[in-house]
């Protein structure tokens, strides 16, 4: 975890006081060094600016510091981490390399100079980096497989900047926020994030996960180019239960043993859910070290407490168990930091549980973290997807569709009448369109609801394009998002086990048999803990995710907020000019909370 700037100026000289504090804005980012080089393209037109804020995680030496040259012309800011760094290391000494420093950094240039764009596609990861190359006087600019690390681009006439956060973009440009309110209104009504370059603030962009960029210094053209693909329509229908889950059992403990590589103590969020307890599984499988494993506890709502089953999971394993409870005394105050980090909106205060439990890890002097992020989406856990798994039993015969209902009745937390209930609501895309939109209407403006009235929801039977949408769509590049930004805030780094791309690749292969059977969802991974000797965790019904008091919170920050911020000028163009909190839906009073807090912290344009 790292904070990177760059500005191109096509139009005279870069303000290097504006551009340091530019990169102080992402300070949070990288506290433990800091530094900047400029550079001018042959013939003095162009100029470039590199930034890079530091989190020491390999190589503590000050021999890491960015930005990082080779002495071939090559420099580097990187933010992320390539975990298979030391196997690649010898590859490239087998071609002649030296190295000097025992950092990541220095295999990434080295791999560019050896293999050119197409060292990413080596690369285990994540990652958003740029590679200033004086030999060709171009910008090479790459972000990982799935958008787990940042990386925005601000372009006009004058020159482009690039950043890992939206703030030194503003604060460079001396601007304020402008919002795109068309992709506002998909978020807004639907609940529909970005899935393309478009951001919600207009002249923001970001580079999209899978994708390299090359700036020609010479001409200012920038041209991105995918280079990852998620596999569809290979499955692995031949192979046996045990085959596949000893496949699977290699690859999720080879992704927790590359994960666990770093110089600084690695700790990891235990839920005591499917997904981070495999982690916990796989980690202690690997490590020889007792990892600490953190918890969030809800002692005045044992209704929302799981950690009883992170306990057990603990114990098991062998970890160090810390429960962690959320501070409401300063609920208000830990919310707007969050907001203020996050830059977009989100989505649930499961966002604020989690910022919570990071604050925790960041006081005991831990920098590294393992997390569950992308199980769901991988192997099929929301109940949403039991959805389209019904409905491709339909397909197959209706005495089939039948009996994968009364499967999930009896094998999930939802009961009969609620598993009717979700299938008739999420496999019909015009209900669920029309209820959004009724609620919406109550709230928000004309021309949020106009920008808005060609859109709809959807959630497809075929699992292929089921897996297309949730992984490289917009739900898990929200995710990540949320992760980035609060373990960011807190100077430490996130690392998401289930998303080494192998990983990814294999699951994309899987049919809906090993992911959901009879009912039980994330097939695959309750096998392997039930044979690790967790049956109590593989074979739970009633999950709850980071759930949170959300109407008592709501409630809580609403009072707080109008007594902070009484101007709501800024959004006389989104809301209704007669609305009120305690009339709207319930379903839509923290999204409006979220809005209001978001464009008062971020000074949003009135719109």
């Amino acid at each position: 975890m790292c904070g990177i700037f760059s500005a191109i100026s096509f139009s005279g000289d870069i303000d290097r006081k504006n551009f340091k504090t530019s990169l102080d804005k992402i300070a949070h980012r990288g506290p433990d060094d800091a530094d900047m080089q400029f550079f001018s393209q042959k013939g003095g037109r162009v100029k470039i600016g590199f930034g890079h804020r530091r989190l020491s995680i390999f190589d503590l030496s000050r021999s890491g510091r960015q930005p990082m040259q080779d002495g071939h012309g090559y420099w580097l800011v990187f933010n992320g981490e390539i975990f298979n760094w030391p196997e690649l290391r010898k590859e490239l000494e087998a071609y002649g390399h030296c190295f000097h420093t025992e950092t990541d950094s220095e295999v990434v240039l080295a791999a560019y100079r050896q293999w050119g764009d197409e060292c990413v596609t080596r690369f285990n990861g994540f990652w958003a980096f740029l590679i200033f190359d004086s030999n060709t006087q171009s910008i090479f600019a790459s972000r990982d497989r799935f958008g787990i690390k940042p990386l925005y681009i601000c372009r006009d006439d004058s020159g482009i900047l690039l950043s890992s956060e939206i703030a030194p973009i503003w604060h460079y440009r001396k601007i304020k926020p402008s919002v795109n309110l068309q992709q506002l209104s998909r978020y807004l009504v639907l609940d529909l994030s970005h899935d393309s370059r478009e951001t919600i603030y207009d002249g923001v962009e970001e580079l999209e996960p899978g994708y390299n960029c090359k700036i020609d210094l010479a001409s200012g053209s920038c041209v991105q180019v995918r280079y990852w693909e998620l596999p569809i329509n290979t499955c692995y229908s031949a192979a046996s239960d045990d085959e596949l889950l000893q496949e699977f059992s290699f690859l999720i403990e080879d992704s927790v043993r590359l994960r666990l590589r770093s110089d600084r103590e690695v700790a990891l969020t235990l839920s005591g859910g499917i997904d981070s307890s495999v982690i916990a599984v796989a980690a202690s499988r690997i490590s020889d070290t007792k990892i600490k494993a953190y918890t969030s506890h809800f002692s005045n709502h044992p209704e929302l407490d799981e950690s009883s089953y992170a306990m057990m999971v603990a114990q098991r394993c062998g970890l160090d168990h810390i429960l962690v409870e959320p501070d409401t005394s300063q609920l208000f105050e830990n919310e707007q930091a969050l907001t203020q980090h996050q830059e977009l909106m989100y989505t649930s205060f499961s966002q604020l549980i989690n910022w919570f439990v990071v604050k925790e890890i960041a006081s005991s002097n831990t920098r590294v973290y393992l997390t569950g992020q992308g199980g769901d989406e991988l192997f099929l856990g929301y109940e949403r997807y039991g959805t389209s798994w019904i409905s491709s039993q339909f397909k197959q015969n209706p005495i089939r569709g039948i009996k994968a209902m009364s499967d999930m009745a009896r094998n999930s937390r939802m009961s009969w009448r609620e598993v009717i209930g979700f299938q008739l609501y999420f496999s019909n895309q015009r209900v669920r369109t029309f209820r959004y939109k009724a609620d919406a209407k109550r709230v928000f403006s004309n021309q949020i609801m106009d920008r808005a009235s060609e859109l709809a929801i959807d959630i497809p039977s075929n699992i292929a394009e089921l897996q297309q949408l949730e992984i490289v769509g917009s739900q898990l590049r929200r995710l990540l998002r949320y992760d980035d930004r609060t373990s960011s805030a807190f100077g430490i780094e996130a690392r998401p086990v289930f998303l080494d791309h192998r990983l990814v690749e294999f699951s994309s292969r899987l049919d809906w048999d090993q992911k959901i059977r009879n009912g039980w969802t994330k097939n695959i991974l309750r096998r392997y803990l039930d044979q690790a000797g967790l049956p109590e965790i593989a074979w739970r019904k009633h999950k709850l995710g980071y759930a949170a008091p959300t109407q008592e919170w709501t409630e809580q920050l609403i009072k707080h907020f109008q007594k902070s911020h009484s101007d709501r000028a800024r959004l006389d163009g989104i809301l209704k000019r007669d609305f009120q909190f305690e009339k709207a839906p319930k379903r839509l009073q923290f999204k409006i909370y979220n809005l209001m807090s978001s464009a008062a912290i971020q000074d949003w344009n009135n719109v």
